[in-house]
């Protein structure tokens, strides 16, 4: 069974470094010129003008790159238990993986360059593998889970649900739904409006995310308030997409039994 768990921590783990830092640049910020702050003898650096800024428009900067790893983490884990069960995944699933796998993974090939990369074979030897043993041959102890999550997209919402409909996961939205945190850090929106709430939510992060790493300007209206607050919402999003999983896979997983019990039944009566 999946355990959506872990990767939750590690994004609080990190969330929390983030806060921290912040926090710490925001205290620093208040010391007195004339009479530094020591710390184990040494004095505590003066923070400059637009230090504060620059350190929570970075914290935002991470914190998008840490979300983007805790969907991949948790469709990879989601991946993982899926194929355990290949022998009784329907046809019609098999063929959806099989050509989720491959068009990631020769997406990947051929995003290697090898002019003047003379590390270019190393990187795309074990793929190229991959891609051979399965889903061209039948081993699936070859399959890797990270192929499936391969994207070059912001991890906007309507990413976060294509990739989880590369594992089989449907109506992402409703599945999300369910978490009232999250209902309310988007005001409450009414469930034919959740959707589309949520989408504008996430896309207005990216927004404030892309800004920042395409000019440095944007850097002026971001600060620890403006990062706390999206710390707080993503805390919400990702447990609720965490309690989504296993709602999905616990849906798949009664699916599977079934399957397997019909194919014992016809076993017997055959």
């Amino acid at each position: 069974m999946p355990d959506f768990k872990v990767a939750d921590s590690e994004f609080d783990r990190q969330a929390s470094i983030l806060e921290i830092l912040v926090k710490t640049i925001d205290v620093s910020s208040l010391q007195d010129a004339l009479a530094p702050t020591l710390v184990a003898g040494a004095a505590l650096p003066l923070v400059p003008a637009g230090g504060k800024n620059t350190m929570a428009a970075a914290a935002i900067v991470l914190l998008a790159a840490h979300f983007e790893e805790y969907v991949r983490q948790q469709v990879e884990e989601y991946a993982k238990s899926v194929i355990v069960e290949y022998a009784f995944l329907k046809s019609e699933f098999k063929d959806k993986l099989v050509d989720t796998y491959w068009r990631s993974g020769s997406g990947k090939l051929s995003r290697i360059k090898p002019k003047g990369f003379p590390g270019w074979a190393g990187l795309a030897e074990p793929v190229l593998h991959a891609l051979i043993d399965y889903p061209i041959g039948t081993n699936m102890l070859s399959f890797q889970a990270k192929l499936v999550s391969e994207h070059e997209n912001n991890m906007r919402f309507d990413t976060m649900a294509e990739l989880c409909g590369r594992v089989g996961i449907t109506k992402l939205g409703e599945l999300m739904h369910k978490s009232k945190p999250l209902r309310d850090a988007l005001n409450t929106p009414s469930k034919d409006q959740f959707n589309i709430t949520l989408q504008r939510r996430v896309s207005e992060f990216y927004e404030l995310r892309n800004g920042i790493v395409h000019s440095i300007s944007q850097n002026a209206g971001v600060g620890s308030t403006v990062f706390n607050q999206w710390a707080v919402f993503f805390r919400h999003l990702t447990t609720a997409f965490s309690g989504a999983l296993d709602d999905a896979f616990q849906k798949f997983n009664k699916e599977i039994e079934k399957a397997k019990h019909d194919a014992a039944a016809s076993a017997v009566a055959g």
